[in-house]
């Protein structure tokens, strides 16, 4: 079982410690759930200090955090930069609409066939997982300065991320009347473990407050059911016309897995729909984080991570299969995903992924 997570950053010189940490060398993929919750307690009272020390620690940063990486559509460098460099700004009355307000309003449209979708996918490359983790860092941005949050209600209570019920509850007691940001509660009832909890409900339904209600209906419902998952052989895209280099070294078959919701559920933000990327799909640094968003739907996770992994020995890729020891930490029902995660990671190139994949074969 995971550990519980370190208490809350409360202090501005652990903060600007664990920010030096996370930019201050090229490797992106850890989770920074509590350096976010750090920046939405601090940034309200101490503004300009916070404003000053991370100035300091970001002109410092290495240079692979300098801006985003065009090539890889879930590079988030530039989103996480622009957050770190606008934290502490004095907030102003009315908030602008800028670049944090647009990204909002892209996550959750109209589309033609009728009502807003609950996350949408602007580039089929990005993992809905991702998509969420976007959105969250956007609205952070968006809020950050706000007085009167105690932290973000989605941070983790364990260390692979999952969140104690009771823990969540009484943060939403301490918000009140308030309106809870959206994708933080979004975020935070995915962490809950799975299962009815009628004996929470009717405290969280005692509440009466705006954030109470959706916390009543996942506990009554149970959370994301177990998708359906698929084993599926993956060929080699065709050659393009003229010279095609990258087409000679992508191998001939892959073996791969695909989830579909049950029957009858909706799947609102996509989580439960997930197809093989192409194959020279990469964002193996990014994997990482993927395990704290879903930390109790280990077979959801594996199939998400499955394309880094399969890279790592099909492609010989550096780092692919460092997610999953992660992965291992994960709860619920592992699944065909699983076990090809595995067996690819351990006929990885690199020494140190088929290690992180005996790591996890040993956890599992």
């Amino acid at each position: 079982a995971a550990g519980p997570a370190p208490a809350p950053i409360t202090d501005l010189d652990e903060l600007t410690e664990q920010v030096a940490a996370l930019v201050g060398i090229e490797h992106r993929g850890e989770p920074f759930d509590r350096i976010l919750d750090g920046l939405v307690r601090l940034a309200p009272t101490d503004g300009p200090r916070l404003r000053a020390a991370l100035g300091a620690v970001l002109a410092r940063r290495h240079w692979a955090w300098a801006a985003a990486h065009q090539w890889d559509p879930c590079c988030l460098c530039g989103l996480v930069g622009d957050l770190l460099e606008t934290a502490g700004e004095p907030r102003p009355a009315v908030p602008q609409r800028g670049r944090w307000a647009a990204l909002l309003a892209a996550v959750r449209r109209t589309g033609p066939q009728g009502p807003p979708r609950e996350l949408v996918v602007t580039d089929p490359r990005v993992p809905a997982p991702h998509a969420l983790l976007r959105a969250r860092l956007a609205e952070v941005g968006h809020h950050l300065g706000e007085p009167g949050r105690a932290g973000l209600l989605a941070a983790p209570t364990s260390a692979n991320g999952a969140l104690d019920p009771l823990a969540l509850l009484e943060r939403l007691t301490a918000l009140g009347e308030r309106q809870p940001w959206r994708w933080d509660l979004t975020q935070a009832l995915l962490r809950l473990p799975p299962g009815v909890d009628d004996t929470l409900a009717g405290k969280a339904e005692a509440l009466r407050t705006p954030a109470g209600e959706p916390l009543v209906a996942r506990l009554r419902a149970g959370g994301l059911p177990d998708p359906v998952a698929r084993i599926i052989p993956l060929a080699r895209r065709p050659r393009k016309v003229g010279y095609d280099w990258q087409h000679d070294q992508l191998p001939p078959r892959r073996i791969a897995v695909e989830l579909r919701p049950p029957a009858g559920y909706p799947d609102p933000y996509g989580l439960l729909t997930v197809d093989p990327p192409p194959m020279e799909t990469d964002h193996a640094t990014w994997a990482r984080m993927w395990p704290s968003v879903l930390p109790h739907h280990l077979g959801v996770v594996a199939a998400y991570v499955l394309p880094q992994v399969t890279a790592a020995a099909d492609l010989d890729r550096r780092d692919g299969a460092l997610a999953l020891p992660l992965l291992a930490e994960c709860g619920g029902a592992g699944g065909p995903a699983v076990d090809v995660a595995l067996a690819y990671g351990l006929g990885a190139r690199h020494g140190a992924d088929r290690a992180a994949a005996l790591v996890a074969l040993l956890a599992v």
